[in-house]
């Protein structure tokens, strides 16, 4: 697992997902310091919440784009998987 920040496990039972994680310590107790979100099952609920946003973004045809806080400098947000999502358009 050497360079890996993360891996999961997902088992299916019934309508619930059950995912477990191994995450490297200093990339989650960063996360955890910059969020202030102490505990790692809701950290990676709002990391889900994100992606599930991103990729409904993405379906409707829109661009992922972080700028500033005046709007400037635009960067666009890149991710392998959003690269493989589909839009509806």
């Amino acid at each position: 697992m050497a360079g890996e920040l993360f891996n999961f496990k997902c088992i299916k039972r019934n309508a619930m997902a059950e995912v477990t994680l191994t995450i490297d310590d200093n990339f989650i107790k960063s996360l955890q310091k910059d969020t202030g979100i102490s505990k790692p099952s809701q950290l990676t609920n709002e990391a889900l919440v994100l992606l599930r946003w991103a990729v409904s973004e993405m379906k409707q045809g829109r661009v992922l784009i972080s700028t500033d806080s005046q709007g400037g400098n635009p960067k666009r947000v890149v991710m392998s998987a959003l690269n493989q999502v589909k839009s509806a358009g």
